[in-house]
């Protein structure tokens, strides 16, 4: 469309201008009337219509393997020039089309299909495929990749090194003067574990700045005491719930009990405090302590040296005293360090909490997979998520994660090994004994 339609137009009277004959006026006006028709009667180029399937395909194609791709591939496949904000109009509407279906037809996991219509599988003759290749194509296809939820995260102290330094030297020097066998070397940490475990990785859109995970606000959760000693051993736990009487633990189903050993204990809010590491002591790291010193015939004064962190519920007098009554040497690990010093921070409460997370996600999905095979719509299902149904279930996913734990005792020493300890006071470990070459078999 011409500018010239948005004014009006006036006729210039050539021949009233000064020094201009009639013959030569008559002439321009010609000129120009005709240079205004063309202008303003120029066709349109060759435009290509497409229908809605294939603006459909060539956005798949363009979400897939990007617009200028597309370009190239469709240009010459039509045999026409297709411009890449076309290709991105494209690509937009089939995103947009692949949202609403999800919006109106519930996700569907492998389980649910499993559940309610098996021969719908590849692996059963059917046509559906459940593949981790299928499982990307349709993410890059939304747009989606995988994100990290935006989180703050602290600095190393600017003297680490010598932090580090100065503990490996501490934990030497009382590893050697009072012959502590590796048995006896343990450090503990005190871990929150999810009622409903969230992952901290989601599906978004890719450059999107707020990463926000439905459910990681969620505060229903209990503390857990892990601890694990140089030897591999993985000691029990300590559980604190949050409640006022024993009738806030969880409980479990017929036929299920509490592993032997294990603390299981409570307080108004499920915190560590003074009075619940003094039942741990009691409970869970004196009785360890007195199994190694039985199974090697070792003095009742043998020293135990206890590593743990700067957590000021632990460290009370009434804890060091108890400690040092009871012949248990302490070594703190620095403040701010303990991401890269402390051992069950290093390789236990990690592949701890993802295998309780698996559990947790096998029994939901098989919560809406029953509902959905007794016939309850998709978007109507319900899963009982109160406390008293999820914290049994926690338990329970914690004893069989720990069981694992047990079955592959290298994850506790390797928190040591990362530590640098291993290296500083066994250089020539095997992982078969102690720095005097003595093999306790503890029971």
């Amino acid at each position: 469309m011409s500018i010239l339609n948005y004014f009006k137009r006036k006729e210039t009277q050539l021949s009233q201008l000064p020094g201009l004959s009639p013959s030569t006026a008559a002439a321009v006006s010609r000129n120009v009337a005709i240079a205004i028709q063309d202008s303003t009667s120029k066709k349109r180029g060759v435009y290509h219509h497409y229908n809605h399937q294939e603006k459909l395909e060539i956005g798949r194609h363009a979400a897939l393997y990007g617009n200028a791709r597309s370009v190239r591939a469709y240009g010459k496949k039509a045999a026409i020039e297709i411009s890449e904000s076309t290709i991105r109009t494209f690509k937009k509407l089939y995103q947009s089309c692949l949202k609403d279906d999800l919006e109106k037809h519930a996700p569907t996991p492998p389980k649910i299909v499993e559940s309610k219509d098996p021969g719908r599988l590849m692996k059963n003759g059917g046509d559906l495929d459940f593949s981790k290749n299928w499982a990307n194509n349709f993410l890059i296809r939304m747009g989606w990749t995988k994100r990290r939820a935006t989180t703050s995260k602290g600095k190393d102290p600017a003297d680490f090194p010598a932090l580090k330094k100065r503990m490996l030297s501490q934990l030497e020097e009382a590893t050697v003067e009072h012959h502590v066998p590796k048995q006896l070397v343990v450090n503990w940490d005190q871990t929150a574990i999810h009622y409903i475990p969230v992952s901290n990785y989601t599906m978004d859109e890719r450059g999107a700045s707020n990463i926000n995970v439905a459910g990681i606000d969620d505060k229903r959760e209990f503390t857990s005491v892990l601890a694990g000693a140089a030897d591999e051993r993985f000691l029990p736990p300590q559980l604190i719930v949050g409640g006022l009487t024993d009738r806030c633990h969880p409980k479990l189903r017929p036929g299920v009990i509490w592993p032997e050993n294990w603390n299981v204990t409570h307080n108004k809010k499920h915190w560590s405090n003074e009075d619940s590491m003094i039942r741990y002591f009691q409970n869970v790291l004196l009785p360890a302590r007195s199994r190694v010193v039985e199974a090697a015939n070792l003095p009742e004064d043998q020293k135990m040296v206890c590593l743990f962190d700067v957590f000021r519920r632990q460290w009370t007098e009434r804890c060091k005293k108890f400690l040092g009554e009871n012949h248990i040497i302490v070594i703190q690990v620095p403040a701010n360090c303990t991401d890269k010093l402390q051992p069950m921070d290093l390789s236990i409460n990690n592949p701890l909490k993802m295998r309780m997370k698996d559990r947790f996600q096998t029994w939901y999905m098989e919560q809406v997979a029953t509902q959905i095979k007794a016939g309850t719509a998709p978007k109507a299902v319900k899963v009982d998520v109160r406390t008293s149904v999820v914290n049994t279930l926690c338990a329970e996913c914690l004893m069989a994660a720990i069981g694992l734990i047990n079955r592959e005792p290298h994850h506790v020493v390797t928190g040591f090994e990362k530590a640098g300890i291993i290296e500083r006071l066994w250089p020539l470990d095997t992982r078969t004994g102690n720095q005097d070459g003595i093999n306790i078999h503890v029971p």
